[in-house]
């Protein structure tokens, strides 16, 4: 029995919501990196009103949109392994498949385009998955709960322990992808990629646990039953709002007394306040969804969200290429700059996504990803959607 791409029937919104949300999220937090604003080697630290942009990064972007996307990346699992054997399938095979695939998108990103691709982690780290997928949700719950206080109490010992030095540059060296293509392909092949598979243990412990929330919430069906949780999510969101403030002290009391701020000498802080603030967009999100007067303002994301993998990348060719053709020295950018850009191209790429989610059943990437995947025969339109 062929495994088809999902109906529109089955597929579930709100994920998809949350998908177009947090590539958003993503997008901004990444492009400065991309740019070269934010050397490799040392910690940038920024001046005038983008210093006071930096903490809003901080406060309201840094560490929460790729916890979102690790989050849903762990539901998407469990939708993928239960779909695939309800309809005869070696899950384990298929899902093996699934993973090499993106890892190999993942590696060509990386090495092409910019060192700080996610996709590689998330092909590796999301095999672990497969050793909870029969867990009873109890057990995955307290996994999840103790590899992330694991990985908390690594960072603070980083932090507050060893407090390595920190190089702070404040004028980055001149950038140009396409000018300094030969010289950033030489560094990402030799240096930056087998660090990043150095570090690949150490940052299991941040995307496991989110993957296990993930799976844990698609486990139980909540995402299928938000109704019934409707009058617990107003609660839910306070209790995220007063946790994300009180985390927040530290982080905007090293701003108001540090000749330089550069979060990352807080990092602790800046990633337990972010699971904080990740909870309150994610229950904001499900109260806007489950009210029949707001849920239309939700739908743009759904079609971002449906081409979550396509626009992704996107992002970087986009930014990498366009912005080099534009731009001589992209490191002299401003935040400010990086904010307007950021949402100029995402509100083009709703409007793109729309426009060929209505000619097609899926992005291209996400059609590329299934046919190395499953090698489908080619599917009619009618019904079809994108596969997880």
């Amino acid at each position: 029995m062929n495994l088809l791409p999902i109906q529109k029937a089955e597929r579930v919104q709100l994920l998809d919501i949350c998908r177009g949300f947090a590539i958003l999220g993503i997008f901004l937090v990444n492009v400065p990196s991309m740019l070269g604003m934010q050397p490799v080697e040392g910690v940038r630290v920024y001046e005038g009103f983008d210093s006071t942009l930096k903490l809003g990064f901080d406060l309201l972007l840094t560490t929460k949109f790729y916890s979102i996307f690790a989050l849903l990346f762990g539901a998407g699992f469990w939708i993928f392994m239960s779909r695939a054997e309800s309809h005869g399938k070696n899950a384990r095979t298929v899902y093996l498949r699934r993973s090499l695939v993106l890892l190999g998108f993942g590696v060509l990103h990386g090495v092409l385009f910019w060192e700080g691709d996610v996709l590689q982690f998330y092909a590796v780290h999301g095999l672990a998955l497969l050793l909870f997928y029969k867990r009873r949700p109890r057990t995955i719950l307290i996994w999840a709960a103790a590899l992330m206080i694991i990985f908390w109490i690594i960072v603070g010992v980083v932090n507050f322990v060893i407090s390595p030095a920190e190089t702070i540059v404040t004028a980055p060296e001149p950038y140009n992808a396409i000018r300094d293509y030969a010289r950033s392909f030489q560094e990402r092949v030799t240096v930056q990629l087998p660090l990043k598979w150095a570090t690949t243990v150490i940052f299991l412990l941040d995307t496991l646990p989110l993957f296990l929330f993930g799976l844990c919430l698609a486990k139980t069906g909540l995402l299928l039953r938000l109704d019934t949780w409707k009058g617990k999510l107003p609660r839910l969101q306070w209790m995220a709002v007063l946790a994300a403030a009180l985390l927040s002290i530290p982080i905007v009391i090293s701003y108001m007394t540090k000749q330089f701020y550069t979060g990352s000498s807080i990092m602790l802080f800046v990633m337990m306040q972010g699971k904080a603030v990740m909870l309150f967009y994610l229950v904001t999100i499900a109260r806007i969804h489950t009210s029949p007067r707001f849920k239309p303002w939700l739908s743009p994301l759904s079609y971002a969200g449906r081409m979550a993998l396509s626009n992704y990348v996107m992002h970087t060719v986009v930014t990498v290429i366009g912005v080099a053709l534009v731009v001589e020295n992209t490191a002299a950018l401003k935040l400010w700059q990086i904010v307007l850009y950021c949402l100029g191209v995402y509100g083009l790429q709703i409007v793109l996504s729309r426009m060929w989610l209505s000619c097609f059943p899926q992005g291209p990437l996400e059609w590329l990803w299934r046919k190395g995947t499953y090698g489908l025969k080619p599917v009619s339109k009618a019904g079809a959607s994108v596969s997880r």
